[in-house]
């Protein structure tokens, strides 16, 4: 995903045909990645979130369920795909209309973090070469003798 980095506040449209029944809406200007993945409404003078919202009829609008008949003014908590949420009371104050939904959501890093992994250092000791053993024989007799490779 590519970040929005919206500097301004989040937008709420209502859709055509919303009513004290039915309510659609659009949600524009979300900075950081823009998935929202959940709306809820709730109505003046009521103590939790009754209507959900869903992008069932479409991809560019949000349709609510639950809680109607709604009764403004309409607060809005929206969540975001990292679990964030926002909310906005009393922002909603008529049927069609846009509204500034008074915040918006922390922008992400436009681009992603680089991770930067080390090449692997190799250790290879220095070789180690053996002693070489001969075998001498003199008139004092035989016997074994042990040469080192610096020359010793």
């Amino acid at each position: 995903r590519v970040s929005c980095d919206y500097t301004g506040n989040i937008k709420i449209r209502s859709k055509s045909g919303t009513s004290a029944y039915w309510y659609g809406l659009h949600i524009d200007d979300i900075a950081g990645t823009g998935a929202v993945d959940k709306v809820e409404l709730k109505s003046s003078g009521s103590s939790s979130y009754d209507s959900t919202c869903t992008k069932n009829q479409g991809p560019s609008f949000w349709i609510c369920d639950g809680g109607y008949p709604l009764t403004f003014p309409l607060s809005v908590r929206l969540t975001n795909d990292a679990g964030d949420q926002i909310s906005c009371t009393n922002c909603i104050t008529e049927y069609a209309s846009e509204f500034d939904f008074g915040t918006n959501f922390a922008s992400t890093p436009s681009t992603p973090t680089e991770r930067v992994t080390p090449s692997p250092v190799r250790n290879t000791p220095a070789p180690v070469t053996s002693p070489t053993t001969t075998t001498t024989s003199s008139s004092s007799g035989s016997g074994i003798r042990v040469k080192q490779n610096n020359g010793v």
